[in-house]
């Protein structure tokens, strides 16, 4: 990339429209302001500081206004801290609940297990019960009727 300017003279605070390459040129701004004010009768000093002043009131206006918006960010911060906090709890709390939930249903149903199993087994003795009670009521019949 190039470089390059316009000429500019000192003496008659005008370009000269020529047209200078390979380094960039200076601006005249404050030395064209300083020459108006000459001319003009005004105290360019005292203009400078005027604006100074504004742009320093205007500097520090939008320093309190990034320092509260700061503020704001700070708090919003703390706030979605303290939200990731409640929200771990909670989820710890879940964790639990469901655990527990869960430890409740298995031993509900170990329980129901236990019964389902007593009931069997209670149904297969009465079974056998009800086996050996027709097989003696068969052989003492058939001892009956033998010995008829």
């Amino acid at each position: 990339m190039l470089s390059a300017h316009v000429e500019f003279s000192r003496q008659s605070l005008k370009p000269t429209f020529k047209v200078i390459s390979g380094r960039p040129g200076s601006s005249e701004a404050i030395n064209i302001f300083q020459s108006i004010c000459e001319r003009q009768n005004f105290d360019y000093r005292q203009i400078l500081n005027y604006l100074a002043a504004d742009e320093i009131q205007s500097t520090e206006r939008n320093i309190r206004q990034l320092e509260q918006m700061s503020q704001q960010q700070e708090t919003k911060l703390n706030e979605i801290e303290q939200l990731k906090k409640t929200l771990k709890a909670e989820e710890q709390r879940l964790k639990i609940y469901k655990e527990q939930e869960i430890a409740k249903e298995i031993e509900t149903f170990k329980a129901w297990l236990n019964q389902e199993r007593e009931y069997f087994q209670n149904e297969v003795k009465l079974k056998k019960s009800k086996i050996a009670i027709d097989e003696l009521t068969l052989k003492t019949k058939n001892k009956i009727d033998s010995s008829h």
